[in-house]
């Protein structure tokens, strides 16, 4: 929605002033991988919630951030975890719920930009339940996977692919016909589900912000002590690509 809760907030504000509505689009809550693992949590297969877990293993070479100003400052691009892990965080909260506290640790590792290139994060969310984020744009030589793990006391579902898109681990103690069927059907590349493309696709404002605001406070202390020591360490790399073409490179 925006790099920083000014924006998103004078954003509301005109909409509410102009008497329009704002939007944003949650799309991979669609995939369908996502949609079953959803489910799953929806009917309590999952028990008690212990652990959830993103990855964001991407490859973003220099010449991907040379590509255009914009792209390694804070002020339009915002590092790994506001461009290309922002899905992610979202589907993590969307399983697990609230946040309650964050610690996040960020560093620029192999290119040289403005904002942080890879980010950990370890989380504690309102219903006692941990939560880890691992975002990179350092993966070389090209990308890995964009990924989500829920492990409940009733079992674990692990989600990986490019992009949320495939099952690679589906297990519940509560074993049912479907389970089979499941692990069969969509442990393949199934981007999306057609049936999904509908307006609930797009959410309210209220839910990103609330989002952006528990995490934006994390980053800030370790983007500022982050950014002090990445003047005297920075490594500048050939412009020449070494990263794999993908189908999400936008990102």
């Amino acid at each position: 929605m925006a790099l920083r809760l000014d924006d998103a907030d004078a954003m509301i504000r005109v909409c509410d002033e102009a008497g329009v509505k704002l939007f944003v689009v949650k799309q991979n809550r669609f995939n369908v991988p996502i949609v079953k693992a959803r489910e799953a949590l929806n009917e309590g297969r999952f028990g008690k919630l212990v652990l959830g877990t993103v990855r964001v293993r991407w490859c973003r070479d220099q010449a991907y951030y040379d590509q255009a100003a914009w792209r390694w400052t804070w002020a339009l691009d915002g590092g790994v975890i506001s461009n290309q892990a922002s899905h992610h965080v979202d589907m993590l909260e969307w399983f697990m719920g609230d946040v309650e506290s964050v610690h996040a640790r960020c560093i620029t590792a192999l290119t040289d930009i403005e904002a942080e290139d890879t980010v950990v994060a370890t989380l504690k969310f309102r219903n006692g339940a941990l939560g880890i984020i691992e975002a990179t744009t350092a993966t070389r030589p090209r990308d890995v996977e964009g990924s989500l793990s829920i492990l409940g006391a009733g079992g674990m579902v692990e989600v990986g692919g490019f992009a949320m898109n495939e099952i690679r681990h589906w297990m519940f103690a509560d074993t049912r016909d479907i389970d089979r069927e499941v692990r069969e059907r969509f442990s393949v590349r199934l981007m999306f589900m057609a049936s999904a493309i509908r307006l609930t696709m797009i959410t309210s404002w209220s839910a990103s912000t609330a989002a952006m605001r528990r995490l934006s406070t994390a980053w800030r202390g370790e983007r500022a002590s982050s950014s002090s020591r990445r003047s005297t360490n920075r490594l500048r790399q050939e412009p020449r690509s070494i990263c794999g073409s993908s189908p999400n490179s936008a990102g």
